[in-house]
Protein backbone atom coordinates (compact mmCIF):
# COMPACT_ATOMS: atom_id res chain seq x y z
CA UNK A 1 0.00 0.00 0.00
CA UNK A 2 0.92 3.60 -0.90
CA UNK A 3 2.01 5.39 2.16
CA UNK A 4 1.89 9.21 2.47
CA UNK A 5 5.10 11.77 2.48
CA UNK A 6 4.28 14.71 4.18
CA UNK A 7 7.24 16.82 3.39
CA UNK A 8 6.16 19.99 6.10
CA UNK A 9 6.80 17.37 9.01
CA UNK A 10 8.10 18.27 11.76
CA UNK A 11 7.96 21.65 11.53
CA UNK A 12 9.13 24.09 14.86
CA UNK A 13 6.15 24.21 16.92
CA UNK A 14 5.07 20.48 17.17
CA UNK A 15 5.26 17.95 19.51
CA UNK A 16 6.56 14.35 19.08
CA UNK A 17 3.67 12.93 19.73
CA UNK A 18 1.78 14.23 16.79
CA UNK A 19 4.62 14.29 14.96
CA UNK A 20 5.72 10.80 15.47
CA UNK A 21 3.23 8.62 13.32
CA UNK A 22 3.76 11.32 10.08
CA UNK A 23 7.80 10.98 10.62
CA UNK A 24 6.99 7.15 10.55
CA UNK A 25 4.55 7.42 7.61
CA UNK A 26 7.77 9.32 5.70
CA UNK A 27 10.09 6.44 6.60
CA UNK A 28 8.12 3.86 5.29
CA UNK A 29 7.09 5.97 2.24
CA UNK A 30 11.27 6.88 1.61
CA UNK A 31 11.25 3.27 1.93
CA UNK A 32 8.67 2.20 -0.51
CA UNK A 33 10.01 4.42 -2.70
CA UNK A 34 13.71 3.37 -2.82
CA UNK A 35 12.77 -0.60 -3.33
CA UNK A 36 10.91 0.19 -6.26
CA UNK A 37 13.46 -1.79 -8.70
CA UNK A 38 16.08 -2.51 -6.00
CA UNK A 39 16.96 -4.45 -3.37
CA UNK A 40 16.25 -3.50 0.12
CA UNK A 41 17.50 -2.30 2.66
CA UNK A 42 17.42 -5.48 4.84
CA UNK A 43 18.72 -7.70 1.96
CA UNK A 44 21.96 -9.42 3.05
CA UNK A 45 23.73 -8.86 -0.02
CA UNK A 46 23.32 -6.27 -3.00
CA UNK A 47 21.69 -3.93 -0.93
CA UNK A 48 20.72 -0.69 -3.12
CA UNK A 49 21.66 -2.31 -6.10
CA UNK A 50 18.79 -2.59 -9.45
CA UNK A 51 17.23 -5.58 -9.19
CA UNK A 52 15.31 -4.69 -12.16
CA UNK A 53 14.52 -1.80 -14.53
CA UNK A 54 11.25 -1.30 -15.28
CA UNK A 55 10.26 1.32 -18.17
CA UNK A 56 6.34 2.56 -17.90
CA UNK A 57 5.40 3.39 -21.53
CA UNK A 58 5.69 6.84 -22.70
CA UNK A 59 3.42 9.18 -24.72
CA UNK A 60 4.54 11.71 -25.68
CA UNK A 61 8.07 10.80 -26.88
CA UNK A 62 10.46 11.77 -23.60
CA UNK A 63 12.33 15.51 -23.82
CA UNK A 64 16.40 14.78 -23.33
CA UNK A 65 19.11 17.57 -23.09
CA UNK A 66 21.28 18.44 -25.57
CA UNK A 67 24.10 15.49 -25.41
CA UNK A 68 21.68 13.88 -23.08
CA UNK A 69 21.55 9.83 -23.78
CA UNK A 70 18.71 8.08 -22.33
CA UNK A 71 16.21 5.10 -22.23
CA UNK A 72 12.17 4.53 -22.50
CA UNK A 73 9.67 2.88 -23.45
CA UNK A 74 7.17 3.73 -25.84
CA UNK A 75 4.76 2.14 -28.65
CA UNK A 76 6.10 1.31 -31.66
CA UNK A 77 3.86 2.46 -35.17
CA UNK A 78 5.63 -0.35 -37.07
CA UNK A 79 5.14 -3.13 -34.62
CA UNK A 80 1.87 -1.99 -32.57
CA UNK A 81 3.66 -3.00 -29.75
CA UNK A 82 5.66 -1.26 -26.76
CA UNK A 83 9.21 -1.22 -27.86
CA UNK A 84 12.42 -0.38 -25.78
CA UNK A 85 14.01 3.02 -27.28
CA UNK A 86 17.66 4.41 -26.83
CA UNK A 87 18.07 8.04 -26.70
CA UNK A 88 21.39 8.64 -28.46
CA UNK A 89 23.56 10.90 -30.24
CA UNK A 90 23.61 10.96 -34.03
CA UNK A 91 25.77 13.13 -36.85
CA UNK A 92 23.51 15.66 -38.21
CA UNK A 93 20.60 15.77 -35.46
CA UNK A 94 21.48 18.19 -32.82
CA UNK A 95 19.35 17.08 -30.21
CA UNK A 96 19.81 13.24 -30.58
CA UNK A 97 17.49 10.61 -31.89
CA UNK A 98 15.26 7.81 -30.46
CA UNK A 99 16.13 4.12 -32.17
CA UNK A 100 13.60 1.43 -31.17
CA UNK A 101 16.09 -1.07 -30.34
CA UNK A 102 13.70 -4.14 -29.54
CA UNK A 103 11.62 -3.61 -32.58
CA UNK A 104 11.66 -6.62 -35.07
CA UNK A 105 9.57 -9.22 -36.84
CA UNK A 106 10.00 -11.15 -33.81
CA UNK A 107 8.00 -8.29 -32.27
CA UNK A 108 4.40 -10.27 -34.01
CA UNK A 109 6.16 -13.20 -35.84
CA UNK A 110 7.55 -16.57 -34.24
CA UNK A 111 10.59 -17.46 -35.20
CA UNK A 112 10.65 -19.77 -38.39
CA UNK A 113 13.31 -21.45 -40.71
CA UNK A 114 14.49 -18.85 -44.10
CA UNK A 115 11.42 -16.38 -42.33
CA UNK A 116 11.70 -13.12 -44.01
CA UNK A 117 12.41 -10.36 -41.81
CA UNK A 118 14.12 -7.77 -40.11
CA UNK A 119 15.34 -5.53 -37.14
CA UNK A 120 17.14 -2.87 -35.76
CA UNK A 121 20.14 -2.67 -34.23
CA UNK A 122 20.54 -0.14 -30.90
CA UNK A 123 23.49 2.06 -32.79
CA UNK A 124 20.30 2.38 -35.58
CA UNK A 125 21.22 0.30 -38.28
CA UNK A 126 18.24 -1.51 -40.05
CA UNK A 127 18.79 -4.63 -41.44
CA UNK A 128 16.48 -6.97 -43.41
CA UNK A 129 16.83 -10.29 -45.07
CA UNK A 130 14.78 -12.96 -47.20
CA UNK A 131 14.75 -16.21 -49.39
CA UNK A 132 13.82 -15.80 -52.92
CA UNK A 133 13.40 -19.03 -55.20
CA UNK A 134 15.57 -18.57 -58.62
CA UNK A 135 13.50 -20.05 -61.07
CA UNK A 136 15.32 -19.58 -64.16
CA UNK A 137 18.59 -18.22 -65.25
CA UNK A 138 18.82 -14.48 -65.98
CA UNK A 139 17.59 -11.56 -63.63
CA UNK A 140 15.20 -11.77 -60.83
CA UNK A 141 13.40 -8.71 -58.88
CA UNK A 142 13.47 -8.67 -55.48
CA UNK A 143 10.51 -6.60 -53.64
CA UNK A 144 11.25 -6.10 -50.09
CA UNK A 145 7.97 -3.38 -49.97
CA UNK A 146 6.13 -4.67 -46.79
CA UNK A 147 8.83 -5.58 -44.73
CA UNK A 148 9.66 -3.66 -42.01
CA UNK A 149 10.30 0.35 -41.97
CA UNK A 150 11.83 1.84 -45.32
CA UNK A 151 15.34 2.77 -45.72
CA UNK A 152 16.75 5.45 -45.94
CA UNK A 153 19.52 4.77 -47.08
CA UNK A 154 21.34 1.18 -47.98
CA UNK A 155 24.75 0.52 -46.84
CA UNK A 156 25.47 -2.97 -48.52
CA UNK A 157 23.35 -5.92 -49.69
CA UNK A 158 25.00 -9.32 -49.61
CA UNK A 159 24.01 -12.55 -51.64
CA UNK A 160 24.61 -16.01 -51.00
CA UNK A 161 23.34 -18.30 -53.90
CA UNK A 162 21.47 -21.55 -52.47
CA UNK A 163 22.62 -24.53 -55.42
CA UNK A 164 19.18 -26.82 -56.92
CA UNK A 165 20.12 -27.01 -60.02
CA UNK A 166 22.87 -25.32 -62.12
CA UNK A 167 23.44 -22.42 -60.21
CA UNK A 168 26.62 -21.24 -59.55
CA UNK A 169 27.38 -17.87 -59.84
CA UNK A 170 24.86 -14.58 -57.92
CA UNK A 171 25.41 -10.80 -58.20
CA UNK A 172 23.32 -7.68 -58.01
CA UNK A 173 22.18 -6.56 -61.05
CA UNK A 174 20.57 -2.81 -59.80
CA UNK A 175 21.09 -1.06 -56.91
CA UNK A 176 18.62 -1.02 -54.05
CA UNK A 177 16.00 1.38 -55.28
CA UNK A 178 14.68 3.39 -52.17
CA UNK A 179 11.46 4.40 -54.00
CA UNK A 180 9.79 1.00 -55.15
CA UNK A 181 12.16 -0.38 -52.41
CA UNK A 182 13.32 -3.03 -55.11
CA UNK A 183 16.67 -4.45 -56.46
CA UNK A 184 17.34 -7.55 -58.81
CA UNK A 185 19.61 -9.77 -59.31
CA UNK A 186 21.61 -11.95 -61.44
CA UNK A 187 22.15 -15.74 -61.25
CA UNK A 188 23.42 -18.04 -63.97
CA UNK A 189 20.85 -21.11 -62.98
CA UNK A 190 17.81 -22.15 -61.34
CA UNK A 191 17.94 -22.27 -56.95
CA UNK A 192 17.92 -19.61 -54.42
CA UNK A 193 19.07 -16.39 -52.79
CA UNK A 194 19.45 -15.39 -49.54
CA UNK A 195 19.62 -11.32 -49.80
CA UNK A 196 21.04 -9.26 -46.20
CA UNK A 197 20.39 -5.54 -46.54
CA UNK A 198 21.79 -3.53 -44.37
CA UNK A 199 21.09 0.14 -43.76
CA UNK A 200 19.41 3.17 -42.07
Amino acid sequence: MPYVYDETIPLVAQKLNYTQPIIKSNFQAIKELIEENHIDFNSVAGVGKHSKIDLPVQAPVPAFANDDNGLYTFLNATTGKNELYVHKQIAGVATGTGIPFTASVLSNTAASANMIGWAYLPSGILIKWCNTALLAAGVTEIDMSGVGPDFSYIFNIQLTGARAGSLRLCSISTDFNIATKKFKVYADGIGSVRSLLIGV
